[in-house]
């Protein structure tokens, strides 16, 4: 059965974050490494990674996942941005290792070049290069497809994959809102079945790492990424407990994203989807 945890803040530092997960009652959790808004990261501290290492290894909660800034544009053909973002998800990677995390997820960005599928694999491969030997893997995240961003479908992703020279490297995360948004109908039994099918044909089972947990407010197709908490949008109920019983997903983390990042609202989503899994047993 999937690992259900949601995103959590590092406030306080990172044994903080495991703490709140141990509260919750989580099995895996997710956080920035960083403040998400840009400034530069502070330099990880011995005595805070130890207690978040060794708190989460107690509880049991694993895998950690760290979610790499919204900002970046992995896409990005300016020099000054694309030296940004290679030292940031670099740097993120770095940082997963020393916290014992499993996976970096990133959004790959915005372009409207025809090209901008190359721009993205030369940029992993620059990134790869400078933190050589990680056993971090770097996830892909799939898009709603709002504005100029890139990744709203799977076979983007996979030629993205395709044209690195290190695909051992990268995996795929799928996120349930960007993908109903995107116009793969994650609501329905049928609809996930395609999308599954879609996902095995071209990114691969194999690469699937983690499922973002989140219901949508906007309506199938829209291309609008507009979270909503778990029963509560278009996707529903319904949706999440077909999701939850299909082999596929079966040990994979399944993490939530829901707004209004509070104790309360992340134990009311927590408490649905815990209930939701037992509903499909």
């Amino acid at each position: 059965m999937v690992r259900i945890g949601c995103h959590l803040s590092i406030a306080g530092g990172f044994k903080m974050a495991a703490r709140r997960a141990v509260e919750l009652g989580c099995e895996t959790l997710q956080m920035f490494s960083r403040s998400p808004r840009g400034s530069k990261a502070k330099p990880l501290d011995d005595q805070d990674v130890r207690e978040f290492r060794e708190t989460l290894a107690a509880a049991g909660i694993h895998p950690a996942v760290i979610h790499a800034p919204y900002y970046i544009n992995l896409a990005a053909d300016d020099p000054v941005a694309i030296d940004y973002a290679r030292e940031i998800i670099a740097d993120d990677l770095k940082r997963a290792r020393v916290l014992g995390a499993s996976y970096v997820v990133s959004h790959m960005g915005h372009s409207d070049r025809d090209d901008a599928q190359v721009i993205v694999a030369g940029m992993l491969d620059s990134i790869f290069s400078a933190c050589p030997g990680s056993d971090v893997l770097l996830l892909l995240e799939n898009t709603a497809g709002q504005g100029k961003e890139i990744g709203q479908g799977f076979g983007y992703i996979a030629g993205v994959i395709e044209l690195s020279s290190h695909p051992e490297r990268i995996g795929f995360c799928f996120d349930t809102s960007h993908a109903f948004g995107a116009g793969y109908d994650v609501a329905t039994a049928h609809g996930l079945d395609q999308t599954f099918k879609e996902i095995a044909a071209t990114v691969g089972l194999s690469r699937l790492k983690v499922i973002h947990t989140n219901d949508s407010k906007d309506p199938l197709g829209s291309h609008r990424d507009r979270h909503e908490h778990i029963g509560k949008g278009l996707i529903g109920r319904q949706g999440f407990r077909s999701l939850l019983a299909r082999p596929e997903v079966s040990g994979l983390p399944a993490i939530l994203e829901t707004p209004l990042s509070s104790y309360e609202a992340n134990k009311m989503n927590l408490d649905e989807l815990f209930a939701l899994r037992c509903a499909r047993e």
